[in-house]
């Protein structure tokens, strides 16, 4: 077991050193042993053993809203947070609320599951995409705020830039989008989980996450928080008995979907999913994010200083907003050599646009980076 400032959160091997929280998190110990043991009573699903899972399963709705800040009964779970994504995408141009006379804004180097839905989105109503480049020195918010027209019904972004972790000042967005009656649909997955995030301080109309990166989940999980008046403008894209009633109902074309976000979802749960990403969540929960995000800058500022010794400069954010992402760059060579040593010595990372992508997380402590600095002095 890898021991950490939460004592064996994770029951990763002692060879690896995990940085790529925002690539792929080792899955928590809650979560493994929570889909251990739901495993065990789905073998024998009977009535009781069901309506106790199903009751567990409804319960992460609120762990998500205490996470974000918002009600329960505004989260719907997705296979994916790009699922997410595509019905707030989809579900808008169903429900002909796009139109050749509206426009989409959203940068054209996000994260792809925060552009394609967009773009069959505009395909399929006649709306414009305005796909927003990067400028160097210049901060993105202030690039999107300066892309809103009259014209823009949507501003689609990613609230910590997935490459080198750049965090968007949401306040600031949302202020400039709904001047002209837009709304902000926001993907959070590369800051849910290690930045403190409130619904009550950042108001924007959709926020969509995944399980398996900061929250420590399993992979092919998501979820979606929308307010009120988006949720009432879009379609659901997918629908099924879930969607309307229970499993145990029989079919009534007189019934209306389900009130909340709970409508959008159409059959049986991803309850192993869900579990897992809950028991992981409710263990960050009790450390606080506030106290996560703290240790993970900790940590980003130490691995910084190290390899700046070898020759590897960080991005560093336009703003004052700084993420527990670490990209680090140098020349091409140097980045695929590095990258290559850290293989081959179990220090699990990514490479991200011209740079080596490290992200700590909670399940990581001083000793990794010291680890870390010994592995170098092998690197020629």
């Amino acid at each position: 077991m890898h021991s950490s400032p939460d004592n064996l959160f994770i029951g990763a091997p002692e060879e690896k050193i995990f940085f790529n929280a925002a690539g792929v998190a080792p899955l928590s110990v809650s979560a493994s042993e929570t889909i251990r043991i739901a495993m065990h009573d789905l073998a024998c699903p009977d009535y009781n053993t069901l309506n106790l899972l199903f009751e567990s399963y409804e319960k992460v709705r609120s762990d998500i809203a205490a996470l974000i800040n918002g009600a329960p009964k505004d989260i719907a779970f997705f296979h994916t947070c790009a699922a997410a994504l595509s019905q707030v995408a989809f579900g808008l141009s169903q429900a002909k609320e796009l139109s050749s006379e509206n426009e989409v804004i959203c940068f054209g180097s996000d994260y792809p599951s925060n552009v394609y839905p967009w773009v069959d989105a505009c395909r399929r109503s006649g709306a414009t995409l305005k796909l927003i480049d990067a400028e160097a020195g210049k901060h993105r918010t202030e690039l999107l705020c300066e892309a809103i027209t009259d014209s823009t019904k949507i501003v689609a972004c990613s609230w910590v830039q997935y490459e080198a972790g750049e965090i968007l000042d949401l306040e600031m967005l949302c202020d400039a989008a709904h001047r002209v009656g837009a709304w902000v649909v926001v993907d959070a997955i590369q800051g849910l989980g290690t930045i403190p995030f409130s619904l009550k301080d950042l108001p924007v109309d959709a926020v969509a996450g995944g399980g398996h990166k900061w929250l420590m989940g399993p992979l092919g999980q998501g979820f979606l928080w929308m307010s009120e008046s988006l949720r009432s403008a879009i379609e659901p894209i997918m629908v099924g008995a879930m969607s309307y009633g229970t499993p145990d109902d029989k079919a009534d074309i007189t019934l209306s979907l389900k009130k909340g976000a709970a409508g959008l979802e159409p059959g049986s749960p991803m309850m192993l999913h869900v579990l897992g990403m809950g028991a992981s969540l409710r263990r960050l929960l009790s450390l606080g994010i506030d106290e996560v995000y703290r240790h993970n800058l900790m940590l980003r500022e130490e691995l910084r200083l190290l390899l700046k010794d070898y020759g590897f400069d960080a991005v560093e954010s336009s703003n004052s907003f700084i993420s527990p992402i670490l990209n680090v760059k140098a020349s091409l060579t140097k980045v695929q050599r590095m990258s290559g040593h850290f293989n081959s010595h179990g220090v699990v990372h990514s490479v991200r646009g011209e740079g080596l992508r490290l992200a700590p997380h909670i399940y990581n402590s001083k000793s990794d980076v010291d680890r870390l600095a010994h592995i170098l002095k092998g690197f020629v």
